[in-house]
């Protein structure tokens, strides 16, 4: 059963003084074995929030010490592969009036603070998608995407899928902002990534099984065997499910998994292969 831990700790105080009235912000996270990453994190944020809630989905390391020393509210959840579901726990438990996520190895632009909470005082939408910089490892580098990061409270909005989890934002306005996090997940250790790839394996290729119809597992999927140079175990799977992906070329993802398959042939030298995916993809437009 999820719960929260009561700590015998005196908590610090998560925030600076805010004026009656402000705008107020929630800081949700989930977390697992993070105690190297997450004081960076809080530290960039604790300013600019009201209140931090943290769902430990079962750290063994000091992640609940070092987020009880930053006043963080800390929950227990028992992981289920899922990680909407561990978002929505989170969220369900936010008592201010906008929702920030963030990810242990991320960090906020610290000089924008004041420039987030005027934003946040102007009416007209219902949430923002910042700026997601992640530094590259082995050079000076990063690749820089939007994401939806900060929404209205109260609103009930959730998040969808069970890995690369995301808002339904149905009915709902967002807008752009230059406001800046920092993504330093690409640059873990050697083992750190290895866990992580491990992890995102076996929840796709469960869902890939289990959910043969949805292209979206299949294009993840692919794409991590992809970064890993496992050709031929894409070529493999997708021999296996050729029915269920092959049927689906009205689906938005179709196009890109048939595409991540070519480059696995290219990388193969299986020129025949390369040609005929190219001529079907080309036909499709």
């Amino acid at each position: 059963m999820s719960k929260k831990r009561k700590s015998k700790k005196k908590r610090k105080k998560t925030t600076s003084r805010k004026r009656a009235g402000a705008t107020t912000i929630s800081l949700c996270m989930i977390v697992k074995n993070e105690e190297r990453d997450l004081p960076r994190c809080l530290q960039s944020a604790r300013e600019l929030v009201d209140e931090i809630i943290v769902v430990d989905t079962g750290s063994v390391d000091r992640t609940r010490e070092v987020a009880e020393e930053f006043g963080a509210r800390v929950y227990d959840y028992t992981w289920h592969d899922d990680f909407a579901a561990a978002r929505n726990y989170s969220i369900a438990r936010a008592s201010k009036q906008w929702i920030l996520f963030l990810d242990a190895d991320e960090e906020l632009e610290v000089s924008q603070h004041a420039a987030f909470r005027r934003t946040l005082s102007k009416p007209g939408f219902d949430g923002l998608s910042l700026l997601v910089e992640s530094k590259t490892a082995g050079t000076a580098g990063s690749s820089v995407h939007y994401v939806v990061r900060l929404f209205r409270n109260f609103k009930g909005i959730r998040f969808r899928g069970p890995i690369h989890e995301s808002i339904d934002a149905r009915g709902l306005t967002f807008h752009f902002s230059n406001f800046r996090i920092y993504h330093y997940g690409y640059i873990l250790d050697k083992r750190g990534r290895n866990k992580k790839i491990e992890r995102e394996e076996e929840i796709l290729l469960r869902l890939t099984r289990d959910d043969p119809g949805t292209l979206e597992w299949f294009m993840y999927l692919f794409r991590n065997y992809l970064n890993q140079s496992r050709y031929r175990d894409v070529i493999s799977i997708y021999e296996s499910n050729r029915p269920h992906i092959d049927g689906r070329k009205d689906n938005l993802f179709f196009s890109v998994v048939q595409y991540l398959i070519t480059v696995c042939y290219f990388n193969l030298e299986e020129v025949g292969q390369v040609q005929d995916r190219l001529s079907d993809l080309l036909a499709q437009y």
